[in-house]
């Protein structure tokens, strides 16, 4: 199994990728963006996404997890409509 784990930043994203039949992983940094989130999906296709909420709640903390539920949405619409990235398209919605 393919195990994507993703600790959201207001502007950047640390992951690791984690596969449980060899233990192998490795991590990377991305910018918290939705097309570099949908590229992110695309090239390691996980099993299950695991995404680091801390208990602290900041109002920093809160505008990241609120971004990175948006950044999701946009990318499950994309990988949805089998589409890339328009940034003058309407903001999907989870129907």
């Amino acid at each position: 199994m393919k195990i994507l784990a993703l600790d959201l930043g207001k502007f950047k994203t640390v992951f690791c990728n984690y596969y449980t039949n060899t233990a192998d992983h490795h991590f990377g940094t991305l910018a918290t963006t939705p097309q570099a989130m949908h590229d992110l999906f695309v090239e390691h296709q996980p099993d299950r996404l695991v995404i680091e909420v801390s208990h602290v709640k900041t109002r920093r903390k809160q505008a990241a997890v609120a971004l990175a539920r948006k950044v999701l949405i946009w990318c499950w619409a994309m990988l949805r409509d089998g589409g890339t990235w328009q940034s003058d398209r309407e903001q999907p919605t989870m129907t």
